[in-house]
């Protein structure tokens, strides 16, 4: 297959979800091999997307300092685009609806151009596992792309699991529109923590004890966003990978440390022969902003 990106600006406002600021992204086009890259319009900082750049996996995925990068993440590999410039004005992107839909639809609406170059990739060849406080997340090979998500929350919520086959169609009509979620009852702990402060019922699916707050978009909604924020954190590799991916009761941290921990070893994975770029050691980006 070949690298892709957007075929011309998209533009995108909201409510930030834990800051409760306005701010709006701009996604624009780069060149090929250039990866995803966030700018902070503030301080005009360029930060890759990148394992090596996360600051934080508090209740989000935090590059350089931008919050709350996951969504786009997923939007921008769930659709494959490999390089894109993002634009950020304010602290976070916008939390839009809670999924990634909106984010694809606009995508989708200024186009999708294919590139030249290859997309880059690498292949599992042999099986990974990780666990920390009674959470796993192993990785084995396979002939695609397969994700299998386990949860166990308390009701009524409860436990559930979805295994999602990765194409760029099912990855539109099966993950993109599921919202993220919280409990009404850690609303105000977050709250006092600085958190939550754009939260609503227009962005996220609240659960009480009695059920939801919101109609479900999917019965297993919950475990599809889920999904969801892994495909976000995926994307920090910085490639396509090919494997299956098995998680139980994950997060943005446990993610983003087993796929740290996944490419200290590269005997795990192996490179097709068009050659890529070692995700641990991201090439310089900044020469296409000199």
């Amino acid at each position: 297959m070949k690298q892709r990106t957007v075929a011309k600006e998209v533009k995108v406002r909201g409510v930030g979800i834990h800051t409760g600021k306005e701010v709006r992204a701009v996604i624009k086009p780069l060149p090929p091999n250039s990866g995803v890259v966030f700018k902070c319009m503030e301080t005009g900082r360029l930060i890759p997307a990148s394992l090596s750049m996360v600051s934080s996996t508090d209740r989000a995925t935090t590059l350089g300092g931008i919050r709350t990068t996951e969504h786009v993440l997923s939007a921008l590999y769930g659709l494959g685009i490999d390089n894109a410039l993002v634009e950020v004005y304010g602290p976070e992107l916008p939390v839009m609806d809670g999924s990634a839909l909106p984010l694809a639809n606009a995508i989708l609406d200024a186009g999708i151009e294919e590139q030249e170059e290859e997309k880059r990739a690498f292949y599992v060849r042999e099986s990974f596992s990780f666990e920390r406080n009674g959470k796993r997340f192993t990785i084995s090979p396979s002939d695609k792309l397969v994700i299998s998500y386990h949860i166990s929350y308390p009701p009524p919520i409860g436990e559930d699991s979805f295994t999602f086959v990765f194409s760029f169609k099912n990855y539109y009509y099966k993950i993109a529109p599921s919202r993220t979620f919280g409990f009404i009852e850690d609303y105000w702990k977050l709250k006092r923590c600085g958190l939550a402060k754009g939260s609503s019922l227009g962005n996220t699916v609240v659960v009480s004890r009695k059920g939801t707050l919101n109609q479900l978009r999917f019965p297993n909604e919950f475990v599809r966003h889920k999904i969801l924020d892994l495909i976000g954190d995926l994307a920090l590799l910085g490639v396509f990978l090919v494997g299956r991916i098995e998680v139980f009761m994950g997060g943005h941290g446990l993610h983003c440390a087993a796929l740290k921990k996944f490419l200290e070893d590269s005997m795990l994975y192996a490179y097709p022969l068009n050659g890529c770029v070692d995700p641990r050691y991201p090439s310089s980006l900044i020469r296409f902003f000199c």
